[in-house]
């Protein structure tokens, strides 16, 4: 790997050019959809999406986002169709969904990845480090010029100590 390209964003964005570049980061509490576009960047946010525990509406509310951000973005939602887009989605843990996301929506550049990475990616770029990441879920992750590895963020049925779902847990707990 290059020492000047992130870990998962390198594909999309070597391709961008003028067409745009589409990102979500799909957390199960809130999804974000961001679409940069020349000098223009514009983000719309939906209620969150888990691939895992309910792959239906995981797929209708990313529809639902990527039809608000061609709205508000004010262009064709063909458009989005052909641009290189990432998508972090939380529960993904498979290829097989992947796959089957990926066959659901209109997007026919895309990257997937579980949620886990972008967050990695997007607060250390390409340089080594770690990531404790404690909001609604929790992970710990270390990235070096090779690999990303994780710790946690497996949701709180698993686990997910420290994540903000947890300690609300535990604070109603008698």
């Amino acid at each position: 790997m290059a020492a000047d390209k992130p870990l998962a964003y390198s594909a999309p964005m070597a391709e961008a050019g003028q067409n745009g570049l589409i990102g979500v980061d799909g957390g199960a509490t809130t999804c974000r959809f961001a679409l940069q576009q020349g000098g223009e960047r514009t983000v719309v946010e939906t209620a969150g999406v888990n691939v895992t525990t309910n792959p239906g509406a995981a797929v209708e509310t990313l529809r639902e986002g990527f039809a608000q951000l061609a709205t508000l973005a004010q262009i064709a939602p063909d458009a989005l169709a052909e641009m290189p887009a990432f998508l972090g989605l939380a529960g993904l843990q498979t290829d097989d969904a992947a796959r089957a996301i990926a066959a659901a929506l209109p997007l026919k550049r895309a990257e997937y990845a579980e949620d886990r990475l972008p967050a990695v990616v997007g607060a250390l770029g390409v340089r080594p480090g770690s990531v404790a990441a404690i909001g609604t879920g929790s992970f710990l992750a270390r990235q070096t010029d090779e690999a990303v590895t994780f710790a946690g963020g497996w949701g709180l049925m698993l686990g997910d100590e420290a994540s903000g779902a947890w300690i609300g847990r535990e604070i109603n707990r008698p």
